[in-house]
């Protein structure tokens, strides 16, 4: 029989995970990809409009990405500020380190992120599957 993890919610625990960016290693907390959350995600930003008398759904792609971001990378450690001082994982943070352009040959660390969250979707599955 396959069983799959059905129940990845907003309140998922992530998942520590070490990235080097310039021979610097930092920390990422993780939560894996899930389509219910970004259903849910979706859903808050989500109006629908009427165009010639037609309803017309209408989405806030730039709230959905935000909020997408704000899930997906709970928490970071050993990230600062041009100071040296460290940086609280507000989404304002999570932003920057997210579009954060990085030098030729290194991973970006939204690349890091959407890759390790699905990575971790498929290993709750997997775990879930063996038990």
């Amino acid at each position: 029989m396959l069983c799959i993890k059905t129940n990845i919610d907003e309140n998922t625990e992530g998942t520590w995970r070490e990235y080097t960016l310039l021979g610097q290693k930092i920390r990422l907390k993780i939560r894996p990809d899930s389509d219910a959350v970004d259903k849910k995600i979706r859903e808050r930003h989500k109006k629908i409009k009427k165009v010639s008398g037609m309803p017309f759904t209408e989405y806030a792609d730039e709230k959905i990405t935000e909020d997408r971001i704000d899930y997906l990378l709970e928490d970071f450690e050993g990230v600062g500020d041009e100071n040296g001082k460290p940086l609280e994982p507000t989404l304002k943070n999570k932003l920057i380190l997210m579009n954060m352009n990085v030098p030729s040959g290194e991973i970006s660390i939204a690349y890091f992120v959407n890759e390790e969250s699905k990575k971790l979707a498929f290993d709750l599955k997997e775990d879930e599957e063996k038990n």
